[in-house]
């Protein structure tokens, strides 16, 4: 692919060091277990814009319908990975990435956030990719909290083997690291450490290790260019504003264009109306000359009769009598 500016999803743009080793490859597969929401703080998202596609594993029904909405490509599977087939109860910690199927954090997270105990069940990776994958994966994600072992026992890595496997490494509550317990399962199976971000691990997969080693010596920089979604979104939304109030500013101009006009008009008027008044007082003065001269005061009386007989006989001997004067 081209060099050009993405738009980073990850809330620690894992999906920027991602996109270093991958951004060759126009038709990748990656594994997403704990997928979350199909954007916001999504991993996979800038892959899926660039015509990726792969495995969503999310247990919880908002999100994964909101994928299955959004990333038709995609296959996404309404589960829990886990070690083992199994029914489970999940804490669902509403709006948050922290759901679990680690009950012994249930009175932690009530203390702090709104949490339901929603029914689910649990296969294995091992079973998901044998029916949905095939064996060339070129990254899987897991974000499980508290649940890493359980997921990374259940998938048997000699099969299948994501170039790159990259694991949330955070206690949620202490927020100390928490890779001893389940990082043997990954270099027992192959996978040497590449990278620690300071809230996942990237391990790369032995066999691939000299291509994807020199995309993980420094953290992601200016020199990938990318800008946060968050930052994008803003600047749609800047933009919009801009337009809006470009918008407002050409019609407030066309008022102001058309008060402009009508000031004219009224100028035009008012000069029409003085020239109407100037004709009103000469012609009033007309009408006071008339007045004034003989003839109209001879015929005075006349006009008082032709009031008092009008359609009369008389009115006849006026007209006449008018003619001779």
């Amino acid at each position: 692919m081209a060099d050009f500016r993405i738009v980073s999803y990850a809330q620690n743009c894992e999906d920027v060091m991602l996109w270093r080793a991958f951004k060759d490859v126009t038709s990748g597969f990656y594994v997403d277990v704990g997928a979350n929401s199909p954007t916001i703080d999504s991993v996979t998202q800038l892959f899926y814009d660039n015509g990726w596609h792969g495995i969503n594993i999310e247990p919880l029904s908002p999100w994964i319908e909101q994928l299955s909405s959004r990333r038709s490509r995609d296959i996404n599977l309404a589960v829990c990975a886990s070690d083992k087939e199994s029914d489970i109860e999940l804490l669902d910690v509403r709006e948050t990435g922290l759901s679990t199927g680690d009950l012994d954090l249930k009175e932690f997270y009530e203390d702090r956030f709104e949490v339901a105990v929603v029914p689910s069940t649990t296969t294995t990776l091992t079973a998901i990719l044998s029916e949905h994958a095939g064996t060339d994966i070129h990254f899987m994600k897991v974000d499980v909290e508290g649940m890493e072992y359980e997921v990374l026992n259940g998938c048997d890595f000699t099969k299948f083997r994501p170039r790159i496997v990259l694991v949330e490494s955070i206690d949620p509550v202490s927020q100390e690291p928490n890779h001893h317990g389940w990082e043997p399962l990954l270099t027992k199976a192959g996978y040497t450490f590449l990278y620690f971000d300071g809230l996942n691990r990237f391990y790369g997969a032995d066999e691939h290790l000299p291509s994807l080693t020199p995309h993980f010596e420094e953290p992601p920089n200016i020199f990938d260019n990318f800008v946060r979604q968050s930052d994008e979104e803003n600047a749609v939304a800047l933009q919009q504003s801009l337009d809006t109030l470009h918008a407002k500013q050409t019609e407030l101009e066309t008022v102001h264009l058309r008060l402009q006009e009508l000031l004219a008009q009224r100028a035009d008027l008012e000069v029409e109306l003085n020239a109407a008044e100037d004709d009103v007082l000469s012609l009033q003065a007309e009408v006071s000359e008339l007045q004034n001269t003989l003839s109209w005061r001879v015929t005075t009386p006349l006009r008082w009769v032709r009031r008092l007989t009008a359609d009369g006989p008389a009115d006849a001997a006026f007209k006449l009598l008018r003619k001779r004067l």
